[in-house]
């Protein structure tokens, strides 16, 4: 065993997160799970970037790219003793440890001293590189499914557009179901507790319709200055920067008032029909929402919206096809967890060896 401090040169990045360039030519990793684009470079090496904030994200690199200022930039000083793929390895199954030991509050954060005094095993580079081979098989794998994941929310816009994308409004989205707005109870630490599911932004992930579990609960106090909605209830996000999508809640719970329900939707209309059509004009939603502090859509605005409402036996079709996107995703976030156990595998088994 020895110090990570004495066998790797630790440096960070020095630039802000705006400076990336959407067809920038190297990559800027940031805290984000995936990397950014810019078009300048200051790190040219082999080495492991981990992110300093927020999630411990690690990746592997060789090359040219740049780097946020919280992020870190970890080189191995002599790759006879300490390979940088075994480093990558080491540093990702060490990534639950240093998610603990990060400080701060709302963005939680980790201080160079975390790293310098990891203690690394050391094996035979032969055994580190054996080491590493395995982990990098697995997490390429974890890789591509992850990469499947992200078309998801695509194919299911593709295909809303290409069957629906022509057609005509048939009503205002007023018209054809009740938009009602959460509520949030406040002060919400005093209502936090046991109870009731409080269903927030953060609780809806990309590639999922539906809204399956929450971070949070509050009481049935707290419940009673808020809106509950039963599961099956279309939730559309009007606020702030993640403004302008739906998903379709799985429990019953009170939702947050970033979100809108739209309740007692007209029987022309399917729900997940519904969600998608609300899902494909993102960009328009937030085109049209009032600058301020944040954007923001209100109920009024929502309302007025329109809708189009093909034949029942169209969207009945399209419900199915998202379905079995839904289960694919299912099965899909499965074989990640599967993945997921075997690195933690390989970890164990490593220790064992020693």
């Amino acid at each position: 065993m020895a110090k990570l401090g004495e066998l790797v040169r630790i440096r960070t990045g020095a630039l802000d997160a705006n400076a990336a360039c959407a067809d920038g030519e190297y990559p800027f990793f940031t805290c984000a799970a995936k990397p950014l684009r810019i078009n300048s470079f200051s790190f040219d090496c082999e080495c492991v970037i981990l992110s300093g904030n927020g999630s411990v994200n690690t990746t592997y690199y060789c090359g040219k790219f740049d780097a946020y200022q919280r992020t870190y930039v970890i080189e191995s000083l002599d790759k006879n003793r300490l390979t940088v793929p075994y480093l990558w390895y080491f540093l990702d199954s060490y990534a639950p440890v240093l998610q603990q030991r990060a400080k701060g509050g709302v963005i939680r954060y980790l201080r160079l001293s975390d790293l310098t005094e990891a203690e690394i095993p050391l094996p035979p580079v032969e055994e580190q590189n054996r080491i590493a081979a395995a982990f990098r098989e697995l997490e390429n794998a974890a890789e591509y499914r992850r990469r499947q994941l992200a078309l998801m929310p695509a194919l299911r816009n593709t295909r809303y557009k290409e069957l629906f994308g022509d057609m005509c409004a048939g009503a205002g989205l007023g018209e054809v179901c009740r938009i009602v707005r959460g509520s949030s109870p406040r002060p919400i630490g005093k209502y936090l507790g046991s109870g009731v599911p409080w269903i927030r932004i953060g609780d809806a992930n990309e590639q999922s319709i539906y809204i399956t579990e929450t971070a949070r609960t509050i009481t049935p106090e707290g419940a009673m200055h808020s809106h509950k909605v039963p599961a099956g209830t279309v939730i559309f996000a009007a606020c702030g920067v993640s403004l302008g999508f739906a998903k379709i809640t799985a429990v019953e719970g009170c939702i947050h008032d970033g979100w809108l329900a739209l309740e007692d939707i007209d029987k022309r209309l399917d729900e997940i029909f519904l969600m998608q059509s609300l899902c494909s004009r993102v960009d328009y939603f937030r085109s049209i929402a009032p600058s301020g502090t944040q954007p923001n859509l209100n109920t009024r605005i929502m309302k007025m919206q329109p809708q189009v409402i093909p034949p029942m036996k169209m969207q009945k079709e399209f419900r199915e096809f998202v379905l079995e996107t839904e289960e694919f995703t299912r099965r899909t976030l499965q074989s990640l967890q599967e993945l997921s156990s075997l690195k933690h595998e390989l970890s164990q088994l490593d220790r064992l060896s020693r």
